[in-house]
Parts: structure tokens; sequence; C-alpha cells
């Protein structure tokens, strides 16, 4: 892969407790750690974890978060301290839909369609910059999206949104090992010099395109997945799965050792 004028993680799930913002990141995928059965089937079940834990995790090991679980309260799949008193539900729903015969007025074709429903929650993602000129690109586009809406089903107010921007980045120095905040489709180069040193879940996406036909189904890497560092400062690529349509690949990297 060549230069890339910025990274983009995937997005994840922030609390907003008195104005202030209590950000979630995937759980690290790291070398497994011998734990009581309780505790392992708590973490087998956490999917995000707050951002101070998250790390102290990716820092000093799964070790220092299992040997203090009291501390801690799991909630949808969701890890944080005790002390915030939050009240938040993240469900998946599926509608049931229908189109309406525009000559008859009558209501045909019922179908489903399924979304996400987010109750005290927002979502967030992190850009960071390699050439600092497409910062105003990328503003006016979030600015056009809160306009049109995003995803599917926009023309019925699905998709609505409005955003923030803040000058922040999740600050570890990168070292000997990352975690990914994007998901990652590595070239065979890459992966040839990684070795065995990784730590991952597989996951796979085959869209469909405006005409109905299915795109080619691409593999990556899920966030939260580990690997060794190389001397590089872009990983992954974005893979062609269809004529005119790419899926994003290339990895948000933080460091740890």
């Amino acid at each position: 892969m060549g230069d890339a004028p910025f990274l983009v993680s995937s997005a994840f799930p922030f609390l907003d407790i008195d104005g202030e913002k209590i950000k979630f990141f995937p759980k690290p995928l790291m070398e497994p750690e011998r734990h009581e059965l309780e505790t392992a089937k708590k973490l087998r079940k956490v999917r995000y974890v707050e951002e101070t834990i998250f790390k102290k995790w990716v820092q000093k090991g799964e070790g220092v978060i299992s040997t203090n679980m009291s501390k801690y309260q799991l909630n949808d799949r969701m890890l944080f301290l005790k002390d915030h008193d939050v009240d938040f539900k993240f469900d998946a729903s599926t509608v049931p839909r229908n189109t309406i015969n525009r000559v008859t007025n009558a209501s045909e074709n019922i179908f489903y369609s399924s979304g996400v429903s987010m109750k005290g929650l927002g979502l967030f993602f992190l850009v960071r910059f390699m050439e600092d000129n497409y910062k105003e690109i990328l503003e006016g586009s979030m600015r056009y999206l809160e306009d049109r809406g995003f995803g599917g089903d926009i023309s019925i107010g699905k998709g609505q949104f409005t955003h923030e921007v803040s000058d922040e980045d999740i600050t570890l120095a990168m070292g000997k090992n990352f975690v990914t905040l994007s998901r990652y489709i590595p070239t065979s180069e890459e992966i040839q010099a990684m070795g065995d040193e990784m730590w991952y879940e597989l996951g796979s996406k085959r869209g469909r395109g405006s005409d109905g036909i299915l795109r080619k189904k691409v593999k990556f890497f899920q966030e939260g997945s580990t690997f060794r560092t190389l001397e590089r400062e872009i990983y992954g690529q974005v893979a062609e799965s269809a004529a005119e349509a790419v899926e994003y690949g290339l990895a948000y990297p933080v460091g740890f050792d």
C-alpha cells in the first residue's frame, strides 16, 4: 500500500454523562490468560471497553483487568467503571415495511428491514491525518451527510444525525505490537512479515450494489485484533469488491509493548 492522506477508524459507542463523553473501544484480542470460570465467562461476553480500561488492557495485559473485575460493570457487552450511573440501550431490530402502489394507493409487497436502535448512546470515529489539507474536505463531507443522512432508508428519515469535531486521538506510543481500531485487510507481504505473532478474529462482508447484484465477498481482521509492528506507517489495503466499489482495509494502529 502506498501513501494515504489519512486513516479512519471504525465507529464505536460513547456515553454522554453530564456533558462528558465516555468513549468505548473494541476489546483487545491478545494472548489469552487463565482465569476463574466466572471471570472467563464475563470476559468472553465483552465487545467494547471504556477508554481507560482499553489503555490498561493493551499496556499491562488482560490480567490487570481480570483480577480487578469488581471495579467494573458489564452492560450490553460494554465494560466500564462501576462509578458511572448510566441508562442506555443498544439493540438490533427488525421492522416490517411495505411499498405503496402509486396508482391504486394500495399497500403491497410487505418485507422486513433490519437496523440498530440506541438510547443514551452516540457513535464516534477517529481520523488520523497525514496531510492536513484533507481536514477541510472531510469536514465538508460530514456536513453533507448530516444534511442528507447516511446508510439505507434515508428517504423515510433514517440515518439522521448531528456531529461534532474535536482535536484528539488515543495517545499510546507505537511499541512492538499494535491493535487495530479499524477493519484490516493486510497485504500478503505484511502477513509473511508478521508470521505467527498475531491474535485476531476474522470477519467478512458481501455487499449488494444498487442494481441488486451481489459484490465479491471480502475478508478482513476484526477491530481489536493485534499484530507485530513492522517498520511502516500504513498497514493494509483497499480491496475491490465490484467494478466501482471497494472495501476499506487500512489498519488504524494503536501501539503497545
